[in-house]
């Protein structure tokens, strides 16, 4: 190796010594994805039971911050039938019309007695299986009754 060289390599060796590293710059964390959201909320919580009638079951639901989210004129379609238009209009006809528009989040209920409904916040999706009597929700609450429920991201 030449002397020049050598003299080369001290002074940038040199130069390079009084520089310190800096600290790496924060990096901006990625917004929170749908199923991590999910995962915070985890579940529903104790009071929230298999079980339970829906009238209670919905009470504590709207009180801890979730909204009804469903379609009323597919909840109408799906439950009362295609001419529901026309069987909303008669009195003697309209339980089930009613019942989809004082409970928004009703989906849907089929003849053997199944209802699904669908509640959002918190960064997701609430549905919910329940089995009985829609109408008595309107009534005296204590039908249906909650058989299931699946939170998903929104």
């Amino acid at each position: 190796m030449r002397l020049r060289d050598v003299a080369a390599i001290a002074v940038m060796t040199t130069g390079l010594s009084g520089c310190e590293a800096s600290p790496p710059a924060a990096q901006p964390q990625p917004a929170a994805s749908a199923s991590e959201r999910v995962e915070k909320i985890g579940s529903l919580g104790s009071q929230y039971k298999q079980g339970m009638a829906y009238g209670p079951f919905r009470k504590l639901l709207v009180a801890d911050g979730w909204k009804p989210d469903a379609n009323l004129d597919e909840c109408l379609l799906l439950t009362v039938g295609d001419d529901y238009k026309k069987t909303c209009e008669t009195p003697a006809t309209s339980g089930a019309c009613d019942t989809c528009k004082e409970f928004r989040e009703i989906e849907a209920c089929t003849d053997d007695g199944y209802c699904y409904m669908t509640f959002s916040g918190h960064g997701a999706k609430l549905n919910i299986k329940a089995y009985g009597d829609i109408l008595r929700l309107s009534k005296d609450g204590s039908e249906p009754i909650v058989q299931e429920w699946k939170l998903t991201a929104e």
